[in-house]
């Protein structure tokens, strides 16, 4: 398994791999071909090693933007302020489990998917 962050494409047969890196900025349509947003941030799952790490889904919003921080996970704290602001300007955003992306042109920057659902649980902007 490689170490480098790569998500895999089959092209014709064979295996083309791209950084994960590439989605970011990315514009996110629905099926239907309407507008979600853009990719904003790239989620994983797993661990303790880079090697078991797998794309978990992407936060998307209605601008390309800086982090969040991590203030928008639970376990973040920090000041009272800044937590609001980040809140605020992060208000807009949803979330595409990985299973749901249908599509991806990586030469074009878009990602097709089948749906777009709300940045909840550990993810939530609280």
């Amino acid at each position: 398994m490689p170490t480098d962050p790569t998500v895999p494409t089959a092209v014709s047969g064979a295996v083309t791999r791209h950084r994960i890196s590439a989605l970011l900025g990315s514009r996110v349509l629905l099926r239907d071909g309407s507008q979600a947003g853009f990719v904003t941030e790239v989620r994983l799952a797993g661990g303790p090693g880079l090697q078991s790490y797998v794309v978990e889904g992407l936060v998307v919003g209605s601008r390309v933007q800086g982090s969040m921080l991590g203030y928008d996970r639970r376990e973040v704290a920090g000041p009272w302020l800044v937590r609001a602001l980040v809140r605020l300007v992060n208000r807009d955003l949803s979330y595409v489990p990985w299973a749901s992306v249908s599509r991806i042109d990586w030469d074009g920057h878009v990602v097709e998917v089948d749906r777009v659902g709300p940045l909840t649980d550990e993810r939530a902007l609280r």
